[in-house]
C-alpha cells in the first residue's frame, strides 16, 4: 500500500536503532565497531538514547518547525522541521522520536500518518493505562506502542462514515 511505502523510513529507522538482534541493535553494533567523526558519533549516541513516544502538536510555526508535547516524558520540544511544519495540524497526534543535540531538537523519525485530535486523546488514555516508561521503549518493547498506533489508525481508516440527519431524523 502507498501508506506502507510512506512509513518505510520510520520502520527502517526503528529496526536499525531500536530492534535488538542477539542482544544489540544494528546501530549499537556500528557504534562499537564503526570509525566515524565525533559529530557522527554524537548524533548516533543521541539516536540510541532517544525513546519512541507519542506526541501532541501544540503549535506550528510554518517554515520553521513545530512545538510538540511528549506524552510519555511530559516534556515539550520545539522540533526544527520545515516539512512537518507544513504538513501537520494543531492538536494532531504523532508517533516517533526526537533528537536533541545541544540546544536543537530535530525529528528522528515520525510515522507518516497523524491521528486527528479526538482519536489521539483516546489513544493517549490507552497508553497511560499501559504505563509505558520511556526507557522501556528504547528496545523491542516499543513494538507494543507501534501496534497500538496502527490499531488506532486502522479503526479510524475503516470507521463507517457518519450518518447525517436533521432534527426530525431525516
Amino acid at each position: 500500500l502507498p501508506e506502507d511505502e510512506m512509513n518505510l523510513g520510520f520502520a527502517l529507522g526503528w529496526m536499525v536503532h531500536y530492534l535488538p538482534i542477539e542482544g544489540q541493535t544494528m546501530a549499537q553494533r556500528f557504534h562499537q565497531a564503526g570509525k566515524m567523526s565525533s559529530d557522527m558519533r554524537r548524533l548516533l549516541e543521541c539516536q540510541l538514547e532517544s525513546p519512541l513516544s507519542i506526541f501532541e502538536v501544540l503549535e506550528i510555526q510554518p517554515g520553521r518547525g513545530i512545538l510538540l508535547y511528549d506524552v510519555l516524558q511530559g516534556q515539550e520540544f520545539f522540533v526544527w522541521d520545515v516539512g512537518l511544519s507544513q504538513s501537520v495540524k494543531p492538536n494532531a497526534g504523532m508517533l516517533g522520536w526526537v533528537l536533541t543535540l545541544g540546544q536543537v531538537t530535530l525529528s528522528g523519525a515520525m510515522f507518516s500518518t497523524t491521528l486527528p485530535p479526538f482519536l489521539f486523546q483516546k489513544l493517549r488514555e490507552e497508553v497511560k493505562k499501559k504505563r509505558f516508561q520511556p526507557k522501556d521503549l528504547l528496545g523491542a518493547k516499543g513494538e507494543g506502542l507501534i501496534r497500538m498506533w496502527q490499531e488506532a489508525m486502522n479503526a479510524f481508516i475503516h470507521a463507517p462514515a457518519p450518518e447525517m440527519a436533521n432534527s426530525d431524523g431525516d
